[in-house]
């Protein structure tokens, strides 16, 4: 596996022929529709096929895993052209296995909302353990609040990857409420109302587990909610049921804020199965213009983390978003628009912008100008997420979160793919 920057004067053609490897998976790999569509500065993955099957009339996805002792999700993670579907044409040419032959195993979880796109949602299933429909929450009359997952859950049976229930502290405003989870932390009788309904829908929906996800607790309600978490967790795996928490990244035990205090990582890391750590939005819609998930940042936290919590444990957070910045930045005003990766690249081939890579952070950037207004970009590709990776293997981390996999970002997954082996 190799990453290849983009220069002057490049195509695809000219970098299939550098590689020895088809334009056609090239743009496979990379999710390209145009081969003449680059951007200088821009990540190209480059994978080499290792063992081919040519199909031959009548087989099956099925019985070609079984054939190359490889699963079927396998097999559609190796071949993204087949859209994670099972119909095959004879003649075609499938890749088994790639020269890079990955042996850290790890956990992916990804989040989603329920209006994810139908196509989207297939295609990525294959490089999933988990997936986390987003979200349901609970009144103050400890009422658990619905969510129409049906399709993804449907979906998540199919490709064998094991639906999590994302239940979170967000109000009817769509905010996380420290008013509302204070209500919740200190009330029994709201408790045992909310676990029964929360029971009921892990036993109806045929969900694994639970991911909590509190955000901007009270800091009175700092060890209350550790102790919320372990007392859930005992009645969910009484129950056959898991339980992971999210948290925010910190740096130290006694780091304070709104997002921080609460989240006692070594308390958390105790009572629960999992622990979910969401390293990103250093750059987010109202700072100023800079990486969302800078790699000297994240790292910090990692370090913090590994030192609180078993590794084993422990799930690094993954954003797959990036953020254009309308210039001058003024700290009153500013508000970033949230982009796809893809769609960041589309915008610098677009408005003929060359991609810079900041070394420090391990992020892409570019500027560009539209309507006599200059705009800032910040956005991930296989180079910064290809660090991010190195963090994982580095600390002997579980596995890796994404928030989201609502944005297309093929690279991505054939990266992951390339990297690790998937448990499902």
């Amino acid at each position: 596996m190799q990453i290849y920057v983009v220069k002057p004067g490049d195509s695809l053609y000219s970098i299939a022929k550098m590689f020895g490897i088809s334009l056609h998976m090239i743009m496979e790999t990379n999710g390209l529709e145009r081969p003449n569509d680059l951007a200088v500065g821009q990540s190209i993955l480059i994978l080499t096929p290792e063992i081919t099957h040519t199909i031959r009339p009548g087989e099956t996805i099925e019985y070609i895993a079984a054939q190359h002792n490889k699963s079927v999700n396998q097999i559609y993670r190796n071949n993204p052209y087949l859209n994670a579907r099972p119909s095959l044409v004879a003649g075609d040419e499938l890749i088994i296995s790639y020269t890079d032959k990955p042996t850290t195993q790890i956990s992916v979880n990804g989040f989603l909302y329920p209006n994810i796109n139908h196509e989207l949602l297939t295609n990525t299933l294959p490089f999933l353990t988990y997936i986390s429909p987003f979200t349901y929450s609970f009144s103050y009359d400890g009422n658990l609040t619905p969510l129409r997952d049906e399709f993804i859950l449907r979906r998540a049976y199919e490709y064998g990857v094991r639906p999590l229930m994302t239940l979170s502290s967000i109000d009817d405003d769509g905010r996380f409420s420290p008013e509302l989870s204070d209500a919740l932390l200190n009330s029994i009788e709201m408790q045992q109302k909310l676990m029964s309904q929360v029971l009921n829908t892990l036993q109806t929906r045929q969900y694994a587990g639970v991911v909590v996800d509190f955000e901007r607790i009270l800091p009175k309600n700092r060890d209350i909610y550790t102790n919320f978490i372990r007392n859930i967790h005992k009645f969910l795996n009484d129950n056959g049921y898991i339980l992971y928490v999210a948290v925010a990244p910190k740096i130290s035990a006694e780091q304070l804020g709104a997002l921080y205090t609460a989240h006692d990582y070594k308390g958390l890391g105790e009572a629960s199965d999992g622990v979910i750590i969401m390293t990103y939005e250093w750059g987010y819609i109202y700072s100023q213009p800079m990486a969302v998930a800078p790699i000297q940042k994240v790292e910090k936290v990692v370090q913090y983390a590994v030192s609180a919590i078993p590794e084993s444990k422990i799930f690094l957070g993954m954003p797959n978003y990036g953020y254009d910045w309308t210039l001058p930045f003024d700290e009153k005003t500013s508000r970033a628009r949230v982009i796809g990766n893809e769609e960041a690249i589309q915008i610098a081939i677009t408005q003929n912008a060359a991609i810079s890579f900041d070394e420090e952070s391990q992020s892409p950037y570019f500027r560009y100008y539209v309507n006599n207004k200059e705009h800032e970009v910040w956005f991930q590709d296989a180079r910064s997420s290809n660090a991010k990776f190195d963090l994982v293997k580095k600390y002997n981390l579980a596995g890796v979160s994404y928030w989201t996999i609502m944005k297309k970002f093929h690279p991505e997954w054939q990266l992951l793919n390339a990297t690790f082996q998937i448990n499902q």
